[in-house]
């Protein structure tokens, strides 16, 4: 049976990074492997289990997409027609709409 805990968190305000001492109880058998990856990549117990909390990760969670990926995968991007330039030209577009359906409110102008 294993046990983590946090003992304490410090920050290092410069790269706003936190990090966390770890007091885990390892099995027999899994102080053994540690020694052994130890051995064999020549890297610090810290490091070892700092590469397998991120090879673990990566495996077990599910990378977030971002709002553009998902809206290109779903087909909602470029589904809509219209000039080429509407998202940079959006206020002329929209002006131009509201001369043609109210024309009465823009008759002043010149």
């Amino acid at each position: 049976m294993r046990e983590w805990r946090v003992c304490h968190t410090m920050y290092d305000v410069t790269a706003r990074t936190a990090t966390a001492r770890i007091n885990a109880r390892l099995t027999g058998e899994d102080v053994r492997r540690l020694k052994e990856l130890q051995a064999v990549t020549r890297k610090t117990a810290s490091e070892v289990l700092r590469e397998a909390v991120r090879r673990y990760h990566k495996e077990e969670v599910k990378p977030r997409r971002s709002a553009y990926e998902i809206m290109t995968e779903s087909g909602f991007i470029g589904s809509v027609d219209g000039p080429e330039d509407l998202s940079t030209n959006k206020r002329k577009y929209v002006v131009e709409a509201l001369k043609k359906k109210y024309p009465q409110h823009f008759e002043d102008e010149g």
